[in-house]
């Protein structure tokens, strides 16, 4: 009876650590087992192979090779945006969990995400920040890709930080895709392609725009024209990924 009694309490206190740290969780990246469940579910091999950019532009978060502010594109560039901040440089897992989560139809990616993003997010003064917002997708492109991945992320920033999140900003026109583009074609591609519905509601605040990543800053420059031609007061940027720069 006794050693029955041990058996019960020994299974109890298997099933316990078993829902607590569960032996069947995988790394979202490699599908590697886990050998303790962190907040990035991510191993430690693909931890330790995300580049986090550390000496970045003080304008648009690109890494820096050297000890200088800014980066080409902001050295002698005026930016309609405050400040884009990046976790990572655009290469390797960082790559990787972006292509899954943004083409592999893998919304669970942003689970992975959210936690780097709201470490960056220790280096802004939250208490400036009214509103959140997702760069929008055209109804084409959200057709097709079925989801976009800036509003989850935008969506779940907003739960954890308790600020607001608003769908106020629409993008009107179907731009072809900016990766082959160079940064004047960015530019083009992108004018007049957003709009804002409710003026009111970002009159004189101060707006934190989320988007995956993030190249030579086209997108963030035009959206916050648009806010702040619409009356809002600072736009900043918070992205994932940050590719290293070669447009020009």
């Amino acid at each position: 009876m006794k050693d029955k009694i041990k058996t019960i309490f020994t299974r109890i206190k298997e099933n316990l650590i078993e829902e607590i740290y569960p032996s069947n969780i995988t790394c979202f990246n490699c599908d590697a087992e886990l050998v303790k469940p962190n907040k990035y579910h991510l191993c430690n091999v693909c931890l330790d192979k995300i580049n986090i950019i550390k000496n970045c532009c003080k304008k648009c978060g690109e890494e820096l090779n050297d000890f200088t502010n800014y980066c080409l594109n902001c050295k002698d560039a005026k930016r309609n945006f405050d400040k884009v901040y990046s976790v990572a440089t655009f290469d390797g897992v960082a790559k990787n969990i972006i292509y899954k989560f943004k083409y592999g139809k893998s919304e669970y990616m942003a689970d992975c995400i959210i936690p780097f993003l709201l470490e960056k997010l220790s280096e802004v003064n939250l208490k400036e920040i009214d509103l959140i917002m997702a760069v929008p997708l055209s109804q084409e492109r959200l057709k097709e890709r079925g989801f976009n991945q800036a509003k989850i992320l935008s969506d779940k920033l907003s739960k954890e930080l308790g600020i607001k999140s608003v769908n106020l900003l629409r993008r009107i026109k179907n731009t072809s895709t900016q990766t082959a583009l160079t940064k004047l074609e960015r530019k083009q591609n992108l004018l007049n392609a957003f709009i804002v519905e409710d003026k009111q509601r970002i009159k004189n605040k101060n707006i934190l725009v989320i988007d995956d990543i993030i190249t030579t800053g086209a997108t963030f420059d035009e959206v916050a024209k648009v806010l702040k031609t619409k009356g809002a007061n600072k736009v900043f940027g918070l992205t994932f990924c940050h590719t290293k720069n070669n447009k020009v």
